[in-house]
């Protein structure tokens, strides 16, 4: 476009949000006032590109979920780079719309969101792209990527019933009794 100086602009990141739920902050676990915090694990994450972003889902491998292993810190040999069991359109006529959906429930954990705007052929990292070829352009234009942690706090959760053994006492009272001759009990069908 005449504006751009005739370079068309890449898809940018608008939103993303767990379930239906809240809208995340762009912020990493690091910054002050970290509060993406979630106390229900969430079934898909869905993100928002700018209108007419035009995604190729060839290059879906720009949009990167990893998991902190348990020590809240990313960047070590614990991270766990997690593969969605959908990640796809939410709606095929309107491709600035990006769903993942998890085939297994996630556990408490740290999360980390990547969206890249470079190729890293190094770090086998193909960004994500429009249609038309233009690369991803993340908030901070000194970053290659657009980051977005949050934090699964799940509490305790039941994992297991075991029953026990269930006894009663049962007690039966015979008012009076026979005078003579003799008598026969019938319980449960079982005759004494």
């Amino acid at each position: 476009s005449a504006a751009t100086g005739g370079v068309v602009p890449g898809p940018q990141l608008i939103s993303a949000n767990p379930n239906d739920g809240d809208i995340f902050d762009f912020e990493t676990i690091t910054d002050s006032g970290f509060d993406n915090i979630l106390n229900v694990a969430p079934r898909e994450l869905t993100l928002r590109f700018n209108g007419g972003a035009n995604l190729d889902p060839s290059t879906f491998g720009g949009i990167r979920f990893t998991r902190a292993g348990h020590d809240g810190a990313f960047g070590d040999t614990n991270d766990v780079v997690m593969t969605p069991g959908f990640l796809g359109f939410s709606d095929p006529t309107n491709p600035s719309i990006v769903v993942a959906r998890f085939a297994e429930t996630l556990p408490d954990d740290t999360y980390r969101i990547e969206i890249f705007g470079v190729d890293d052929e190094v770090l086998g990292i193909t960004g994500l792209r429009s249609l038309n070829g233009a690369l991803f352009e993340p908030q901070d234009v000194t970053a290659d990527s657009d980051v977005i942690d949050f934090e699964l706090q799940l509490g305790a959760q039941i994992t297991a019933v075991v029953p026990q053994p269930v006894s009663r006492v049962q007690r039966i009272s015979l008012l009076g009794g026979p005078t003579s001759g003799s008598f026969s009990l019938t319980f449960r069908g079982e005759t004494t």
